[in-house]
């Protein structure tokens, strides 16, 4: 009676989370670790040298016959279980990092199996994501109470809620989910987020949420099913980075003039999310074919964290690389033939329309004469062109913004047309079909030696001569193209190629593809290969501008070289601070001219550091407090930049910049122990962390939340995160990985520091992508769901 009563509880809980009863947990024990069913991988070794050519075949056959056994065990299981329906035959397989490796029949079944690993590393980090987009953080978490966002600026429950009821509103999601591919999602990815949710809920359900082993939300009332609209809300939000989501609070306490108390966001961060990236060709890799440097800077906590994964259905796509939080896809990675990365695109996404207020209603404009009414949907006031700003709302003017990602929720397309590509001529054809791109550039290389990069995505169709005619100047928004929205001559234009109206196409994307290199740090294209300076419409980036520490120090990182895999990560692991290597003699000179004792240990240790952003280099933390309170324009350098010779100008630090001591004098004060090493300062869950910020000229960057008074930084807040370098060989993609903060937030969790450990010693996990690589993972442990 007992069990059945169990089987009647379990079958309900399946009912309800429409799936059938949980995984078949098969011992898998291919190298001595016998019953091995633990997801403990904190020591786990990589693997140190590939398979042999004569053992591939015959340790291949053996993965097929044995996961033919997992099947068939699950079957049994299944068939000696009454309540349990037949299952699925979704076969995870996890290797060192915990990286989930997923062979499934189908695209659903491909979406249950990665929902479901991810739900075991960060049930809790996605349960407090749907919290956020469904527009209840108040209700359960305060509504003055910080909403923890992971992107942006600070921002309260109350207008994060206000926010997500307007920009996630149901209606227009379901209307963008009626249209079909390309414009809508295709039936693979909509079958892979059914498939997603269905996982996570099935996860929930045999575990339970008071039996969650995370702290954080442990029993919590918040935790409960997502829903295929909870996780297209997730992809939806992420694509307005660059837009609506940069303003926020701006929407939302928008108010004619005496009326509420506006919040304006009037400055971007200097340390912006972003990436870097290098593609490489033939000419510069050593095997003579293409290599890739994958290099994201996004958030260390929260829904866009990275999550590695390997997707696999046999014959039809075999995929690997990192999702983020909520999405089934790959949106970095590789496949048997091409690799692809994405860094943080200059392009303007969304633009601002001044708007020109009838005399006496703030809530009326004119556009060509006539009067238009504003509207007020939830606590956003909108417009034609689209919702109106805090900041600037006079009685005679307002800022709108239109958003050119406002209709886009097809990216999930791009990146399996992505996954399934062959060449990177199929890469282009799935970009130039979907054009979802919502903020980023696009590297890639494959299997026959090019490489390639573009800005192909969604931008706003906005010309050079639009841009001399109509913009108009936005004080409280300096960081965005505004355009006089008083007259419709300055509405967006169209080419007849793009999906939407207001875009620009296919055609008029930066596109460049080379045997040597191309290279991707934040800024335009102008000079992704110094070679060849590419020229666009300024909507899309600046040019002949000068360019940054941490763009320079990434083409000199390449400059005349040929990699491997090995010696390209050791390249990386150099942890350069160019502003140091160039700098610091003339700032120490400096200091050692300074009168008064306090000064003397700072000159000491700048003058002992290594110009490294190691754990154990001394004077790092003291370069970077005085760097950051510097801040030297170009009138502080003896060259001024040249745009002929924009990598080595400006240069020549003025020892007689007036800035120099008031910022050596303010360090001393601030720093007490100005030789404290990086490590010491750097950290995450009490693990050193190497690297510094990209202001300083470094290219594995790290950026905290702040520094304490004892000089030490607060919580990481972004940097380094999902590194892989990957090149096609012979027998196809081989490379290594690491992901810095590792695969699950959860502090309970073996995954929680197990790569962090690794990344903190520049160790490297070495790529599991065959059968006979995953089966021969000394710490694999294997489920059949």
């Amino acid at each position: 009676m007992r069990r059945s009563e169990r089987s009647r509880r379990v079958r309900r809980a399946d009912q309800r989370a429409g799936r059938h009863q949980g995984p078949a947990v098969v011992p898998s024990c291919p190298q001595g670790t016998p019953g091995s069913t633990s997801g403990g991988f904190p020591h786990s070794p990589p693997l140190l040298s590939p398979i042999r050519s004569a053992d591939r075949h015959r340790i291949e056959g053996e993965y097929m016959r044995t996961r033919s056994i997992f099947v068939a065990a699950a079957l049994l299981l299944a068939t000696a279980t009454p309540v349990a329906a037949a299952p699925s035959g979704i076969l995870i397989q996890r290797t060192e990092g915990g990286i989930p490796h997923i062979t499934a029949r189908g695209y659903r079944d491909l979406g249950i199996g990665i929902g479901h690993a991810y739900a075991e590393d960060e049930l809790c980090t996605l349960a407090n994501a749907v919290v956020t987009v469904r527009g209840d953080r108040s209700r359960y978490f305060g509504p003055d109470a910080e909403s923890g966002a992971s992107l942006g600026r600070p921002l309260t429950n109350r207008d994060s809620d206000a926010y997500q009821r307007w920009h996630g509103e149901e209606g227009h999601l379901r209307e963008l989910l009626a249209k079909p591919a390309p414009l809508g999602p295709t039936d693979q990815v909509r079958d892979m987020v059914r498939g997603y949710a269905a996982g996570v809920n099935r996860y929930l359900a045999e575990t339970g949420a008071a039996n969650l082993s995370d702290p954080r939300c442990q029993g919590k009332p918040w935790v409960g099913p997502v829903t295929e609209l909870d996780l297209w809300r997730i992809t939806y939000d992420s694509a307005e980075l660059e837009g609506t989501s940069a303003v926020q609070a701006d929407l939302v306490t928008a108010a004619p003039p005496g009326q509420g108390t506006p919040v304006v966001t009037s400055t971007r961060s200097e340390e912006r999310v972003g990436s870097n990236a290098y593609a490489f060709g033939a000419g510069s890799t050593q095997g003579g074919t293409g290599m890739l440097l994958a290099n994201p800077h996004f958030p260390w906590h929260g829904i866009n964290r990275f999550y590695q994964a390997q997707l696999t259905i046999p014959g039809e796509l075999n995929v690997a690389g990192a999702s983020i939080g909520g999405s089934p896809l790959i949106i970095i990675g590789h496949n048997q033939h091409v690799a692809w990365t994405h860094t943080v695109s200059t392009a303007q996404r969304a633009t601002l329309y001044r708007l020109d207020l009838v005399p006496g209603d703030p809530t009326a404009y004119l556009v060509d004469g006539r009067t238009e009414k504003m509207t007020k949907n939830g606590a956003v006031w909108t417009t034609r062109y689209g919702p109106v700003l805090a900041g600037g709302w006079t009685a005679d003017h307002a800022f709108a913004m239109r958003s050119a990602n406002i209709d886009n929720l097809r990216q999930g397309n791009e990146w399996l047309g992505m996954a399934k590509a062959r060449s990177l001529d199929d890469l282009r054809a799935a970009q130039d079909r979907y054009q979802a791109m919502p903020f980023i550039n696009t590297i890639a290389t494959d299997a026959s030696g090019k490489a390639y990069l573009t800005d192909s995505g969604v931008v706003p169709h906005v010309t050079d001569e639009q841009l001399d005619r109509c913009a108009v100047p936005a004080p409280p928004y300096p960081y965005l193209v505004a355009l006089n929205g008083a007259g419709r001559s300055c509405d967006w234009g169209t080419d007849r190629s793009a999906l939407e109206p207001g875009l620009f196409g296919p055609e008029r994307m930066p596109r460049i593809t080379r045997d040597d290199f191309v290279h991707q740090a934040n800024e335009s294209l102008w000079l992704t290969n110094p070679a060849q300076p590419l020229h666009y419409p300024r909507i899309f980036g600046d040019a002949d501008t000068p360019r940054s520490w941490r763009t320079k120090v990434g083409l000199d990182m390449v400059a005349g070289k040929k990699f491997t895999v090995d010696s390209l990560l050791a390249t990386f692991d150099e942890d350069r601070n160019l502003t140091g290597e160039l700098f610091r003699d003339t700032v120490v000179s400096v200091c050692r001219t300074m009168d008064g004792a306090d000064v003397r240990p700072l000159c000491t240790a700048l003058a002992g550091w290594d110009t490294r952003g190691g754990t154990d280099s001394r004077g790092a933390v003291a370069w970077r407090m005085f760097w950051g309170l510097l801040r030297p324009g170009q009138d502080a350098f003896r060259v001024p930049f040249d745009a002929a010779q924009p990598l080595t100008t400006p240069r020549e630090l003025n020892p007689d910049y007036a800035g120099l001591r008031p910022a050596l004098t303010k360090t001393a004060q601030l720093l007490a122990k100005p030789d404290m090493p990086l490590g010491q300062a750097q950290q995450r869950a009490g693990i050193p962390i190497h690297g510094c910020s990209g202001g300083e000229g470094c290219f594995n960057v790290i950026n905290a939340a702040g520094q304490r008074p004892d000089g030490t930084y607060a919580d990481i807040v972004h940097g380094s995160s999902f590194v892989m370098a990957v090149e096609f060989g012979p027998h196809g993609p081989h490379g290594k990985q690491i992901l810095t903060y590792s695969q699950s937030d959860n502090p309970s969790s073996p995954r929680f520091a197990d790569q962090t450990r690794l990344f903190s010693q520049n160790q490297w996990l070495t790529e599991r992508y065959t059968p006979a690589e995953i089966i021969s993972s000394p710490v694999l442990r294997t489920q059949v769901l």
